[in-house]
């Protein structure tokens, strides 16, 4: 039996969520395992609600959008990719379930294809441009770990 060094994976996921939207909350809850057992190239954080309400207070602007899932490709970033090393989804700005629910497995399909997460941020870029709903998500340009509330 070896003890080989376990390889870190190259997504990061953050779930903030603070409850202030009821049902994307509720949406959100139920799909936490399918993150944990399809993205299978990410590790998934889930952030409590004192975490959560941190972070949100961090970034007021942000107060209402949430549920929000981030996604960090760790290979970008060290690449400096220059499209952006992640996606940030607000799921508060949805108002229809089954919208926020295609959102969610789209994303979940990009982490699961190669080619897609060549450019995460393109793909998921032009899933929202076809949708036509604006202020869903953004791409991460700038250092993540500063604004990610640490457990």
């Amino acid at each position: 039996m070896t003890n080989a060094p376990q390889q870190e994976k190259r997504f990061r996921i953050f779930i903030i969520d603070s409850g202030f939207n009821e049902s994307a909350s509720e949406l959100m809850q139920s799909s936490i395992e399918r993150f944990r057992k399809f993205a299978k190239s990410a590790d998934v954080f889930v952030l409590d609600e004192s975490q959560s309400t941190r972070y949100l207070r961090r970034f007021p602007l942000l107060i209402g959008k949430d549920p929000i899932v981030v996604v960090v490709d760790r290979e970008a970033r060290k690449a400096r990719f220059p499209g952006g090393f992640g996606v940030h989804f607000q799921l508060g700005v949805v108002r229809r379930e089954e919208r926020a629910r295609w959102y969610l497995k789209i994303l979940l399909r990009a982490l699961n294809d190669p080619e897609a997460c060549n450019d995460l941020c393109a793909t998921m870029r032009e899933a929202v441009r076809i949708e036509g709903l604006r202020g869903l998500y953004w791409v991460v340009m700038e250092s993540f770990s500063e604004t990610v509330v640490h457990h």
